[in-house]
């Protein structure tokens, strides 16, 4: 028989806190395996099926599909993200349950404002269509990119923090390649950016 350990030393005892801490916040955060996951597959999806339908590009698609399959996919991950979210949400209360409540309601005020910003470029100033394109590519790519700095911010994660300037870059180059391969910079580069912090907190997870 093993004897018995002697008591834990200070760093060992702060140590031990610092795991089972990070243990909790994992149980009563939602899986940013899952959330990563799901929205990197709707963007590499449906970008590349907005890019094989738009005119000017293969056209191998009606344009109308592709609008409809992408708007479900996106409307699908929005009803998920909210279930994840409100499940790991349960039996937390004070600053915690705030500050995550602010922080979902920042994306989704963000990209409000977003397209209501667009639409007013497109509606008042007539900008040409090529340019409204790139509008509509550039500025989702940068308020992603943004909110997943903010995140890591949050969650102390350089991987992440990583991933959003990566956006911050691909939201830039988008509006140099033009159109339709800014399509393909969103499919890519911010679909690829969310899938591979998907595989990373997934790593995580199972070495936790």
């Amino acid at each position: 028989m093993a004897e018995d350990d002697g008591p834990l030393s200070p760093a060992e005892s702060l140590a031990l806190i610092s795991s089972q801490r990070a243990r909790v916040d994992r149980s009563l955060s939602p899986s940013q395996a899952l959330l990563f996951g799901m929205w990197g597959t709707t963007w590499l999806v449906g970008w590349t099926l907005m890019f094989l339908a738009t005119p000017g590009g293969p056209e191998l698609l009606p344009l109308w599909l592709a609008g409809v399959v992408f708007a479900a996919a996106i409307i699908g991950s929005v009803v998920l993200s909210t279930v994840v979210s409100a499940r790991a949400g349960r039996g937390i209360a004070g600053p915690s349950r705030l500050s995550g409540a602010l922080y979902g309601w920042t994306w989704t005020l963000g990209f409000w404002a977003l397209g209501a910003i667009n639409v007013g470029f497109t509606v008042k100033l007539g900008v040409s269509i090529e340019v409204t394109s790139l509008l509509w590519t550039s500025g989702p790519l940068l308020v992603m990119g943004l909110l997943t700095m903010l995140g890591a911010a949050q969650r102390r994660s350089i991987p992440e923090y990583v991933a959003g300037v990566w956006l911050l870059l691909a939201a830039s180059a988008s509006v140099y390649v033009g159109t339709p391969a800014n399509l393909l910079v969103l499919a890519f580069a911010g679909g690829g950016a969310m899938l591979g912090l998907a595989t990373h907190y997934a790593r995580q997870a199972k070495t936790a």
